[in-house]
């Protein structure tokens, strides 16, 4: 069972129209509504004030602590004479790169023995292709041996993959 809805005489329009609310229809309630809230005078609401936030910075300051002892290290490491690519075992005749062999999380970014100077084409070939196609990376195997016996193994797996 539903209740029948009637239309009747709205008092705002004189029309005959369901009636919404105090003998109005929806459309004149609407307005006498907008009437009412725009002269009456406003009340102080306690509104909560949103929380201000700050931007959470790029770097800790560890880390920018750790990129200026790296820039250090870097402009010493390229003031020495005699440069070899760590990837193809040739001379360079500038340094161009620097390649991370144990990577530049955590502390890792300024432990000497682990930045070593690369060719930036020796490098992109390193990050970009299989070993498959690297001729050199025997050589480097034993190069990183020499340093860490682990990390080589590590990178000796990559031999298998394709």
């Amino acid at each position: 069972m539903s209740i029948k809805r009637v239309r009747k005489i709205c008092s705002g329009c004189g029309t005959p129209q369901y009636i919404f609310s105090k003998g109005l229809c929806r459309y004149c309630w609407g307005k006498a509504q907008l009437n009412i809230n725009s002269k009456a005078p406003q009340p102080k609401q306690n509104r909560i004030k949103p929380k201000s936030y700050t931007n959470i910075p790029h770097r800790t300051d560890k880390r920018l602590n750790e990129e200026k002892e790296y820039r250090k290290i870097i402009a010493r490491m390229d003031k020495q004479k005699n440069i070899h690519c760590f990837f193809c075992g040739e001379k360079m005749g500038k340094p161009e790169q620097h390649h991370h062999l144990n990577g530049r999380d955590n502390d890792h970014l300024t432990e000497e023995k682990y930045i070593v100077h690369v060719h930036s084409r020796c490098h992109s070939f390193y990050h970009d292709s299989s070993t498959v196609y690297m001729r050199w990376f025997d050589g480097y195997l034993e190069r990183l041996a020499d340093i860490d016996i682990d990390l080589a193994y590590r990178e000796s797996l990559k031999k298998d993959k394709i």
